[in-house]
């Protein structure tokens, strides 16, 4: 799906595009996130699984679309998703994050951590 991955990136940040703050409901919200992944689905832009959660309450799990175009698969909230490397942008973003509160050392080593047991340092 060339040219489509700008408006899954949308969806991931699906949160700040979606003025939720103003319903009362968990209901009202997950309708409104229904009705903007069902709009990004029909238009062949997204084919995943969405997960939405308010205060620590799921309030929308569902998939949309195929996690098989040639098996004729749907997607489901369980549909498991090979991820590539699209992590390490996060992982490095958390390091950076650790970093800066002075919780780890960018020059340091990973056998520095309390976290590695000491027979393995």
């Amino acid at each position: 799906m060339p040219g489509k991955f700008p408006a899954l990136l949308i969806l991931l940040f699906l949160g700040a595009a979606i003025p939720l703050t103003g319903q009362s409901s968990a209901f009202g919200k997950a309708e409104r996130i229904n009705q903007v992944v069902s709009r990004y689905q029909n238009l062949g832009y997204f084919n995943g699984a969405i997960l939405v959660a308010d205060r620590g309450k799921i309030i929308c799990s569902k998939g949309a679309g195929k996690a098989s175009f040639d098996h004729d698969i749907p997607n489901t909230p369980r549909t498991e998703f090979g991820i590539a490397s699209i992590t390490k942008q996060f992982t490095a973003l958390l390091v950076l994050q650790q970093a800066a509160d002075g919780k780890i050392l960018l020059q340091g080593r990973v056998s520095d951590s309390p976290l590695v047991p000491p027979r393995l340092r």
